[in-house]
């Protein structure tokens, strides 16, 4: 597949949604289904969430001296896939999980790349979640399960 930075930002954009959502949804007693998955509980991140991740995936190429997408080819050459010769060896979910982990690490919310994958060198700067103060995260909540007492 020809790789395109939106793709990992796709990634980032739905880790930074959901870190939102479930910091919210804390802060106002609202409980999701139980079982369920916070990134199930949104279809597509928000705007706020899209530009976020373009102004992350800024910082991150800033701190490394190298495009997210040269970062990627080293995830995947550490993992044993050759991007330079073969493109087409790294898929788009692991483009996404690649955004989602490295979003998820930059905010420090001890999820990281290298829980399931190879390690390379790799330094992310340490970023806020600005979408927390997204007006459209709260209205993914869900409405009829309000934790009594909150």
């Amino acid at each position: 597949m020809n790789l395109e930075r939106l793709v990992i930002e796709q990634g980032m954009a739905r880790a930074l949604t959901a870190d939102a959502l479930a910091f919210i949804a804390d802060e106002t007693g609202h409980a999701f289904p139980p079982g369920s998955d916070v990134m199930g509980q949104f279809t597509r991140p928000t705007r706020k969430a899209i530009c976020e991740a373009y102004r992350m995936t800024g910082a991150i190429e800033a701190g490394e001296g190298i495009g997210i997408i040269p970062l990627l080819y080293k995830a995947a050459k550490a993992d044993g896939m050759d991007p330079y010769n073969n493109p087409a060896c790294i898929s788009k979910e692991y483009a996404v999980e690649f955004g989602h982990c490295v979003a998820m690490e930059c905010m420090g919310r001890g999820v990281s790349w290298f829980d399931n994958h190879q390690s390379f060198s790799m330094n992310l700067p340490q970023c806020e979640n600005e979408v927390l103060e997204d007006p459209d995260v709260v209205l993914m909540l869900p409405q009829s399960n309000r934790i009594i007492g909150s």
